[in-house]
């Protein structure tokens, strides 16, 4: 039985967290904490949500897919952890109401509770684990799991060499769905090559026919349907090929399957684009923190030709004996990381990076920066002020520490150092069009008219092509009763963010692998 005091109670609130294979992060999450604070049992609750059991705003799935999803999807997959799992499944949400109180210590999420719940169930939270040296807990098939699956493939033949093919072919955003003709084409060219692909349907398409284009592969659509099984497939095949998609993450966790998977970005859809995936963590053309050389990303479509090309490339590596042990985070980019989690705020993960990162290397000016800026964006403005001028001590060349320190002031309404802090950052880079626009803003509400229109007519020279800056020099110029020339300028400002938006709307439309290009 486990004791209290040394378990770790951590909730699953449908109210606020999907149906997902989100869950399985979440597991992994409880895992590490349950580490950090040294307890030795994990109890997860799943709580219902007030939508039929699941939270308002879910409407992708019906409520007996959802249920499905729960019973297929995150109970078994306690069953993958590496350490037990006791998990116990509320009916009514009422129910823990009235049990909280009791299982009210050791609780995760931080600061959890019924009535004001909270998930904690995104990758972010892996990859910052990673970022700072943290072991991560791995799912592995459990035997029986195995010895299913090692008796399925023993009957195709005892010389093959197996590679699943995963589609992705599901009715919920199908723009991310595998290109079935360009799979089709790469199985048959694997085939060629000497293995025997083994094609796994998405589970919603599980038990219709399969396509008449891979009439001539195996399918094993009990991985389709069994966690344990589709784990145990993975875990014993050469290697795996996919599209990113939900069931992806047990290859992601998992020590022992090799995997290439594909088509990171979809870019006109909300969870797999360029910003969501940078708040993962993820940059285009990189690796997940923790995979093994078997273990690949690629960043271009899928088409037979990547497909084939990717997995020789893989092969060969294997069969050459030349695959080199991936490198850890490099001191640089581990604070990277932390700063891509700022951009995209994911504001916790960056500080544990950076926290970590500031015990081995307390002289970077970068790091204090990043903190200053993480208290700032949580309204702890007396330690965010410290931090950034801890940053401007140890390097007071760089215009953007006075030009943050600079906002810091003008939200504590103080305007006469904000003047200084924007004045510092022209004397750095006279060429600021946002610190001459500052200034000449803070110059209007001290009464200085004349100035503020000079420092408002540098800034405009500078930053003619900026909206921002535009709009700032009609408000200035309504202020001070220019009403006709700060019509123009507004007229401006519309003119430059319709031609931005134009510019946007061509990006969005190009290919995914052609906006990656154009990332540095």
């Amino acid at each position: 039985m486990q004791t209290m005091g040394q378990t770790l109670n951590a909730f699953y609130d449908l109210e606020v967290c999907p149906i997902t294979f989100d869950f399985v992060n979440f597991l992994i999450l409880a895992e590490l904490e349950k580490r950090r604070r040294k307890l030795k049992n994990l109890h997860v609750t799943i709580v219902p949500g007030s939508n039929e059991g699941f939270r308002d705003d879910d409407s992708a799935f019906n409520t007996p897919n959802k249920i499905w999803r729960l019973e297929q999807v995150a109970i078994p997959a306690c069953w993958l952890m590496p350490e037990p799992v006791r998990l116990t499944i509320c009916r009514k949400r009422s129910d823990l109401s009235q049990q909280f109180n009791e299982l009210s210590k050791n609780i995760f999420p931080l600061d959890y509770h019924p009535e004001t719940p909270r998930g904690d169930f995104l990758w972010s939270g892996i990859a910052a684990a990673a970022a700072i040296g943290e072991d991560i807990p791995r799912l592995r098939a459990t035997a029986q799991g195995k010895a299913y699956m090692a008796q399925w493939l023993s009957s195709l033949g005892k010389e093959i060499k197996p590679v699943t093919i995963t589609l992705r072919e599901s009715s919920h955003k199908p723009e991310r769905n595998s290109n079935i003709v360009e799979w089709a084409k790469a199985a048959k060219e694997i085939s060629s090559l000497g293995f025997h692909p083994i094609i796994v349907s998405d589970t919603e398409n599980s038990f219709n026919t399969p396509d008449p284009l891979f009439k001539n592969f195996n399918h094993c659509p009990q991985a389709a349907v069994n966690l344990d099984l589709r784990l145990a497939l993975y875990e014993l095949c050469q290697t795996n090929l996919m599209v990113l998609n939900g069931p992806g993450v047990l290859c992601w966790l998992s020590k022992k399957a090799s995997y290439i998977m594909f088509r990171m970005i979809t870019s006109n859809v909300e969870n797999s684009n360029l910003a969501m995936l940078a708040s993962m963590g993820l940059t285009p053309n990189s690796n997940l923190a923790i995979a093994s050389p078997k273990q690949r990303l690629v960043w271009e479509t899928d088409t037979s030709e990547t497909i084939v090309r990717e997995f020789q490339k893989l092969t060969n590596a294997i069969n050459d004996e030349d695959i080199r042990e991936s490198q850890p985070l490099t001191v640089d980019s581990s604070l990277t990381l932390a700063q891509q989690f700022f951009l995209t705020g994911r504001f916790e993960e960056a500080t544990s990076i950076v926290k970590k990162y500031l015990e081995s290397y307390p002289e970077n000016p970068d790091a204090w920066q990043l903190i200053g800026l993480i208290a700032f964006k949580a309204e702890q403005f007396d330690v965010a002020e410290k931090m950034m001028q801890r940053a401007i001590n140890l390097d007071g060349t760089k215009a953007s520490f006075f030009a943050n320190l600079g906002t810091l002031y003008r939200r504590t309404s103080r305007h006469e150092e904000a003047l200084q802090a924007f004045t510092k950052v022209i004397l750095i880079d006279d060429n600021d069009a946002d610190a001459h626009a500052q200034i000449a803003e803070l110059l209007l509400l001290k009464g200085e008219e004349g100035q503020a229109k000079g420092a408002m007519g540098k800034a405009v020279e500078i930053g003619q092509h900026s909206p921002e800056i535009c709009e700032k020099a009609a408000k200035i110029l309504t202020d001070l009763g220019d009403y006709k020339e700060a019509v123009g300028f507004y007229k401006r400002a519309i003119g430059l963010r319709e031609e931005l938006e134009k510019e946007r709307q061509i990006q969005k439309a190009k290919a995914p692998e052609l906006v990656i290009q154009s990332i540095k």
